[in-house]
C-alpha cells in the first residue's frame, strides 16, 4: 500500500479559509494562533497559519519550480478560498513526513553501489588483473556515490 500511496500524486492546495473554517482551526491548534490560511498536503496532512507562514511552504513544496523539492509528491499547486476541509489539526511533524514519503518514492541508490562493490571483490579473486579491475569498480562506485550526494543535495 506505501508503494501506490507513493505513486499517486495529489494537488498541493493554499486554501483562504473562511471564518468559520478559521473558528475551527482555532479550536483544534489553540485559540491564541493566528490562523487565515492551510497547506493541504494530500494523504500527507496539512498545516494552518498565517498568509505568510502558509505561503512560505506553498511556494517552496510548488511542483511548478524548476526544482520542485517535492516532485513525486505533488502533480499541481492549487489556490482557492472554497475547500472542504475535514480535519482541522496541523499534522505534527509535516516537513519530515513529505522527505520520507519522497525518499520512499525514490530507487536507492545504494543497490547500485552494493552491487559495484560486489563486483570488485570478485574481480579481486582473480589475481594481479583482478586487483586493477577492483581499484577500477571501487572508484566506479565511489564515483556513484559522489553523484548520488550531487543529485540528492543539489550541489
Amino acid at each position: 500500500m506505501r508503494e501506490d500511496s507513493a505513486r499517486q500524486q495529489y494537488p498541493l492546495t493554499l486554501v483562504i479559509l473562511t471564518p468559520a473554517q478559521i473558528e475551527r482551526a482555532k479550536d483544534a491548534n489553540g485559540r491564541r494562533k493566528r490562523i487565515t490560511h492551510a497547506v493541504l498536503c494530500g494523504p500527507h496532512g496539512q498545516m494552518f497559519g498565517t498568509e505568510i507562514q502558509c505561503l512560505k511552504y506553498f511556494r517552496a513544496w510548488d511542483p511548478d519550480r524548476s526544482q520542485p523539492i517535492f516532485p513525486s509528491l505533488f502533480d499541481r499547486a492549487i489556490v482557492t478560498s472554497h475547500h472542504e476541509i475535514t480535519d482541522f489539526r496541523s499534522t505534527p511533524d509535516l516537513v519530515v513526513r513529505l522527505f520520507e514519503a519522497e525518499d520512499a518514492s525514490r530507487p536507492p541508490v545504494w543497490r547500485e553501489v552494493e552491487t559495484i562493490s560486489a563486483e570488485a571483490d570478485e574481480a579481486a579473486k582473480g589475481g594481479c588483473l583482478g586487483i586493477l579491475l577492483a581499484i577500477g569498480l571501487s572508484f566506479a562506485c565511489l564515483g556513484w556515490l559522489c553523484l548520488a550526494l550531487i543529485h540528492e543535495f543539489r550541489f
